[in-house]
This record gives C-alpha cells, sequence and structure tokens, in this order.
C-alpha cells in the first residue's frame, strides 16, 4: 500500500478553498479572515465546514451567508469552538486564534456584538494574553 503525505494547505490555498466551496458568498475580506482562522485545517475539513454553514444558511431559511455562521462553522469543525454560545467565551477564543489577523471589530462582528463589547471582555483581568493579541480598529 502506497500512501502520500500531502501538508497542510497555505493560506492562499485556504482562501482559495473557500471561495470555491462557499462559491463567492463572501467577500473578499470574509474570506482572509476565515483563512486565518483554519489555520492548521486540512482541506478536507474546510469542506466541511463550508458545507456546514451552507446547510445552516439554507435551513435557516436565509438567503445570505454571514460570516458569524462561517467562522463557527470553521471553530466547530477544528474542535476550537467553545462548548456554549456565550458571547464572552467566543471573543476569546477568536481573538486568541486570530491574534492581529482581525480587529476587535470584526471579532464582534463574527460574535454579533460591539468592538467596545469586544475590547470590554478582553480588558477584563487575567484576559492579558488574548486582549494583547487582538488588534483594535
Amino acid at each position: 500500500t502506497y500512501r502520500v503525505r500531502l501538508g497542510l494547505p497555505s493560506p492562499a490555498s485556504r482562501s482559495e478553498l473557500f471561495r470555491r466551496f462557499l462559491r463567492d458568498r463572501l467577500g473578499e475580506h470574509d474570506i482572509e479572515i476565515l483563512s486565518s482562522l483554519s489555520e492548521g485545517a486540512t482541506g478536507a475539513g474546510i469542506k466541511q465546514a463550508c458545507d456546514d454553514c451552507l446547510r445552516a444558511m439554507v435551513l435557516g431559511g436565509e438567503e445570505e451567508l454571514r460570516l458569524e455562521h462561517a467562522a463557527s462553522a470553521v471553530m466547530r469543525t477544528l474542535g476550537d469552538a467553545p462548548e456554549t454560545d456565550n458571547p464572552e467565551e467566543w471573543v476569546r477564543s477568536l481573538a486568541g486564534r486570530l491574534g492581529r489577523k482581525a480587529s476587535q471589530g470584526q471579532i464582534g462582528r463574527i460574535v454579533g456584538i460591539s468592538q467596545s463589547q469586544v475590547s470590554r471582555i478582553l480588558n477584563q483581568k487575567g484576559d492579558t494574553r488574548a486582549r494583547r493579541a487582538a488588534a483594535t480598529d
């Protein structure tokens, strides 16, 4: 039996996979956020995350794909999603995963809260690592 080992997709390859699998339903900036968020994912994992968020969009009766659905699907596929829907846990998780690749405003958009709420969450005692990682608008 022969096995061919493929490396993980590069950031550019991940972006291209998201463009193709999501059928250009998100803007370029959102694709770049998903690409950063999916670091460490395989091509199959990205495909699964895309299928999951498109399915949720259709079943939810929505006409547009939203970044928060796609980001949630990516986090769940990678096993990095918080176990609850608590916005504070999501903010900390996203800030830790994205670092300076996404602003606090973008993290807020994904979670559905304002940039100032994201800032407040990251400035709480004990969140110095996440606070330093997340860039401000």
